[in-house]
């Protein structure tokens, strides 16, 4: 007799996550599919930021209180010496910065990212304000470590964070 059971994934974030680590019966995905899950993940985060109409308090991972939005503008930057996953405009003209990263735990490998990109927008004649560092699938401990040690204003948001910001403007992940 052999019985089986199947599940019904909702959370497609979580259903890309799975389907990235080789599990046994699990089929694995495409790299193509992924990356397309990955800048879908990127553009739900920037669409929810760009939608906000009033702030949103929130505390981040190690527990430090934010206010996030509203937000004159939220894109996408690509010049030829930085990338910005998401450059948020605030209605007084400062700048939030937004690095998201979906391919697991992020690492001091992307908070340094994060750093690089920040150096780069302030040398551009940006007026960067508060930076985030956002990973669906939380943060290496490392990185938690070296937040702590920083004065700088990176915040680190992950699924329970990113869950409140896109159900303030009706989405849902």
């Amino acid at each position: 007799m052999c019985i089986r059971d199947s599940y019904r994934i909702t959370d497609k974030v979580f259903e890309a996550w799975l389907a990235l680590n080789e599990q046994p019966r699990l089929k694995k995905l495409s790299f193509e599919r992924v990356y397309v899950s990955s800048l879908s993940f990127e553009s739900l985060i920037r669409k929810s930021l760009f939608r906000l109409t009033k702030p949103i308090k929130i505390k981040d991972v190690i527990g430090r209180e934010v206010q996030i939005g509203p937000y004159k503008n939220a894109k996408r930057i690509v010049t030829p010496t930085v990338k910005v996953d998401i450059l948020a405009e605030t209605y007084d003209g400062r700048y939030n910065v937004y690095e998201v990263y979906f391919g697991g735990k992020a690492g001091i490998k992307k908070l340094n990212q994060l750093k690089r990109i920040i150096g780069e927008l302030i040398k551009l004649g940006y007026n960067v304000d508060d930076s985030f560092l956002v990973s669906y699938f939380g943060f290496e401990e490392g990185v938690l470590e070296e937040i702590r040690k920083m004065r700088g204003k990176i915040y680190l948001l992950k699924k329970e964070q990113i869950r409140k910001i896109v159900k303030g403007v009706g989405l849902h992940i």
